[in-house]
């Protein structure tokens, strides 16, 4: 399991350059193995483009992974640019991204599923047809405003359909929802490629886990995990608000610290396989 660091707009005051010079300096467990960033090209200027570009570079240099984060396309036109620009990244990289997204949420499961079946296609047939190297691994989400967003069960459909669509899990959005981390269905089992990890506090989502039944739960996660066999990515989402320190580079340098605490839960639990009782699935 490779840990790895999710970040957004929020960290961009500090410059690529430091931000490795900071894990170089705290990840005394050599735990951080990526980054992931969120991208929205709708929101975001010049100046965010050339810092992830320039991002994409240093994890080339520093031998990390390097994964995007897209939120809901909203047009042909808007999915097209995205993986245009995640192309030209792919270039600097030098090796294939991995793109989460977000499913579409309508009133209903039948409708978020019907418009979201219809998105993942036409990105996937944008990538084949243009020979692009970049992976589509769709997120499992919670229900939020009265909008259903889709659940890893309502989820499965899609991950049968299409034969390239990869699967990230976030169990911090299943905690929210007090859906327990059950036994993985056989066709998350195949597609799964990327796990998201926070908690929450009062409804506000991407907090880092606390002590407890948060920690207890991952340790349980782990083991889940080695059930079967999963070598893929952890990508912690803790959001840079709930982060101690005034200035981006202080809640890094606790980000940073944070991943090292996480990598002694993998650690502790490398050995360690869950039995499942009664579960669904």
């Amino acid at each position: 399991m490779k840990i790895v660091l999710g970040i957004n707009y929020k960290a961009f005051g500090v410059s690529p350059i430091d931000f490795f010079s900071l894990i170089e300096e705290y990840d005394y467990l050599n735990a951080i193995k990526g980054i992931e960033i969120g991208l929205n090209l709708s929101e975001y200027v010049e100046e965010d483009m050339d810092y992830i570009t320039e991002m994409a570079k240093k994890c080339r240099e520093k031998n990390y992974l390097f994964h995007l984060h897209s939120p809901c396309l909203a047009s042909v036109e808007n999915i097209k640019a995205y993986l245009d620009f995640a192309n030209e990244l792919e270039k600097e990289y030098g090796k294939q991204i991995n793109i989460v997204v977000h499913s579409i949420n309508q009133r209903t499961v039948s409708e978020s599923v019907r418009l979201t079946d219809n998105y993942v296609e036409q990105m996937l047939k944008y990538i084949k047809d243009n020979n692009y190297n970049l992976t589509i691994s769709i997120e499992n989400l919670n229900t939020m405003e009265g909008k259903k967003r889709l659940t890893k069960d309502d989820l499965l459909e899609l991950l049968n359909r299409h034969e390239d669509l990869k699967f990230t899990y976030d169990i911090g959005h299943e905690i929210v929802d007090n859906i327990p981390l059950a036994k993985f269905p056989e066709p998350v089992i195949k597609k799964i490629n990327n796990i998201h990890v926070h908690s929450h506090q009062e409804g506000k989502d991407h907090y880092p886990p606390g002590d407890g039944d948060d920690i207890e739960s991952l340790q349980q996660f782990i083991q889940k995990l080695n059930a079967i066999n999963y070598q893929g990515t952890i990508t912690l989402e803790y959001s840079f608000d709930f982060l101690e320190g005034v200035i981006a580079h202080n809640r890094l340098k606790e980000y940073i610290e944070k991943a090292c605490e996480f990598q002694r839960i993998i650690e502790i639990n490398k050995n360690k396989i869950y039995f499942y009782d009664e579960e669904p699935y």
